[in-house]
């Protein structure tokens, strides 16, 4: 079944954590904490549910996964080049530059979507102590959620098929590069990836023993769909781009199921040898 992710910025751990969405369960995987869907939206105090709210719309879920806008002065600091960063250092006094570091409205979001936190006043959570949570775009933390789809399966997975729509080749790399070193850091080995097939290829196949078999597509032009069509080098399909016509939408689209049903053998194959080898 979907599994969908966000992120929520947890104060006392400095940074964002995941959370999980699945039709059956909802899991703030730090602690971890986890309650049925149909409780989200609901109060809680020390695991114990104090209202009767009904869960939020598809609507609102669907808004809260592609919230890539509700950023703060703190995301915008943390994500600019480093040049300014270097530039802002210099221009605010150390005091200064460390009040604001440390102000409450540096976190404050443009228009987040908002639930009561789950895990408020559960002492095993780093979050106990907020009773509302910001919910973000997973993207925040990365456009490759690997660790949550590890974290929230039980067991070990023979193949993961996984789509990475980053049409910029080297903030590709960056992010594959981060979400591997994620996921070992929490123990989950992930077989090492080609750098240069990463960033070329429109389909590759990652394999090692121990480790589920990772069939990785991108974006990448396909000169058997159509040669002229690349939209790694169109602006149009630019990460921060939030427009796109239709036809521009279909174009995209047609793309990603041309190359996965002309490498419908490569698929079938990968997924037959995975599960002899596991």
């Amino acid at each position: 079944f979907p599994i969908f992710t966000s992120v929520t910025r947890i104060q006392i751990m400095g940074g964002y954590d995941w959370l999980t969405f699945s039709p059956y369960s909802v899991c703030l995987p730090a602690g971890p904490c986890s309650i049925p869907s149909w409780a989200l939206g609901r109060s809680f105090a020390g695991g114990v549910s104090t209202t009767n709210t009904p869960p939020p719309s598809l609507g609102y879920f669907l808004g809260m996964f592609g919230s890539s806008f509700s950023i703060s002065f703190r995301d915008a600091f943390e994500r600019a080049p480093e040049i300014l960063n270097e530039l802002a250092t210099k221009i605010l006094p150390g005091e200064l530059h460390r009040s604001i570091s440390q102000a409450d409205w540096v976190n404050k979001k443009i228009s987040p979507a908002r639930l009561p936190n789950f895990a408020y006043k559960h002492d095993a959570h780093p979050s106990s102590a907020e009773e509302e949570l910001a919910i973000v775009d997973g993207g925040y933390k990365s456009n490759l959620p690997l660790l949550p789809l590890l974290r929230h399966h039980d067991g070990a997975l023979d193949v993961i098929i996984m789509l990475d729509s980053k049409c910029e080749r080297p903030d590709r790399l960056v992010t594959a590069l981060a979400t591997w070193q994620a996921c070992d850091a929490h123990g989950y080995q992930l077989p090492l990836f080609d750098t240069d097939a990463l960033q070329k290829n429109s389909i590759s196949i990652f394999t090692a023993p121990q480790a589920p078999t990772i069939i990785y597509l991108t974006l990448e032009p396909d000169s058997s769909f159509d040669p002229t069509f690349a939209p790694t080098e169109d602006s149009v399909y630019a990460t921060p781009n939030f427009y796109y016509t239709p036809p521009q939408a279909t174009r995209l689209i047609d793309l990603v199921k041309h190359v996965v049903v002309s490498n419908k053998n490569l698929f079938v194959d990968t997924i037959a040898q995975a599960k002899i080898v596991s």
